[in-house]
């Protein structure tokens, strides 16, 4: 349980979950009902008015604030980009196992790196300006992919790409993080329904829970929401 500084009303109210090591959880919600307030959570951002987050078998509270970071790769809705090249912003001067060239096809950016005159070495402004939004969000994914994290936070970013990125993507972090637990926080309810578990969140709490055959199969809140989305895309190609 969470409640904001100054307020009566808890943000997440008696959120009881377990991910298993290696596991995908997906978040959905309408917007406040408490998915970022999580996201926070596993950030260590704030800490539980009440309860807590156990990782590992260990409190969270626990581990220092930068040994937990380092282990978390944090992808956002409207990430932050280095006015450097794209290059600069996806290693951050960290060394890795991994060939660049492997994790920027993961990340689903090898063709638009090839469109570049200077490819990876292309400087890309203040906040990444010269990038879209989906380009920025595949660069801040694939500087998470580098540092191989323990956890994997994807929280809405895949705002800016079509679904068959989306989906190319997806594929790509289920089979080479196959031992990383990901978080899935959407509005998008493609990008959750290959989870192991899906909790459905509103005004703080779990109001559904389940995988997304499951929660099809109920006919509930998640449903609704899946079969509205659906009928807003067909809606839009007949446009």
């Amino acid at each position: 349980t969470f409640c904001y500084p100054g307020e009566k009303k808890p943000s997440l109210d008696g959120i009881e979950i377990k991910v298993p090591k290696g596991h995908t959880l997906g978040v959905v919600g309408v917007i406040g009902s408490g998915k970022t307030t999580l996201t926070q959570m596993l950030l260590r951002l704030y800490e539980p008015s009440s309860g807590s987050l156990i990782v590992g078998g260990r409190p969270i509270k626990d581990f220092s604030l930068s040994s937990l970071r380092e282990a978390i790769g944090y992808v956002s809705q409207d990430p932050f980009l280095f006015s450097t090249s794209i290059r600069n912003n996806i290693v951050l001067g960290r060394k890795s196992n991994l060939e660049l060239e492997e994790i920027i096809g993961r990340a689903g950016l090898s063709k638009d790196i090839s469109r570049f005159p200077e490819g990876l070495d292309t400087l890309i402004g203040e906040r990444g300006v010269s990038l879209s939004g989906g380009q920025k969000q595949r660069v801040a994914l694939a500087r998470a992919l580098l540092s191989e994290p323990e956890v994997l936070i994807l929280d809405d970013a895949f705002s800016n790409l079509d679904s068959d990125t989306e989906e190319e993507i997806l594929r790509n972090v289920q089979v080479h993080l196959a031992q990383t637990t990901t978080f899935i926080i959407s509005h998008r309810l493609s990008a959750v329904r290959n989870a192991d578990n899906i909790i459905v969140m509103d005004a703080g709490k779990i109001i559904e829970q389940g995988s997304h055959i499951s929660l099809m199969r109920d006919g509930g809140v998640y449903a609704g929401l899946v079969n509205n989305q659906s009928l807003a895309k067909e809606l839009e190609v007949l446009l």
